[in-house]
């Protein structure tokens, strides 16, 4: 599967940072989306943002679709800035 951007969607509870690909190469890029994502969204510093992602981000596959065809989430509860 070629590169896919990550989606970063905030919804609710949680912030999500999700793609179709599974390979190590296509998550790692979808792990730096969320911490900028953080940096940027909430202020953190880059590092304050790698340590959090490190801590609290769960990586889980939301979906199977057909044969080999995966959605990767990287979830983080927004309870962790209350």
């Amino acid at each position: 599967m070629g590169h896919e951007p990550a989606m970063v969607i905030g919804s609710g509870d949680v912030v999500v940072v999700h793609t179709r690909d599974v390979s190590d190469n296509q998550i790692t890029p979808k792990v730096r989306a969320m911490i900028a994502h953080l940096s940027q969204g909430y202020r953190l510093s880059a590092e304050d943002a790698y340590v959090l992602t490190s801590l609290c981000v769960d990586l889980k596959i939301s979906e199977i679709v057909d044969a080999g065809q995966y959605i990767v989430s990287a979830l983080l509860p927004l309870a962790v800035f209350r």
